[in-house]
């Protein structure tokens, strides 16, 4: 997981009321928590309430 650090990604979280989605910049990754930072300022996310992760590329990356 810490090759995640630095990406843009797209956390997908279990839920039991429904679909609840996070995006923001990966800032740490810790044993049983991810350090991401959004709009709306850093969320802890709990391994256990990950469903999926998925990197977001830029739109105008470079080779």
């Amino acid at each position: 997981m810490k090759e995640l650090i630095g990406l843009k990604v797209k956390i997908a979280l279990n839920t039991t009321s429904g679909f609840l989605t996070l995006v923001g910049k990966v800032i740490n990754v810790y044993d049983q928590f991810i350090l991401i930072e959004s709009t709306n300022g850093p969320y802890y996310v709990s391994f256990q309430t990950i469903k999926t992760i998925q990197v977001i590329g830029d739109t105008h990356e470079t080779n």
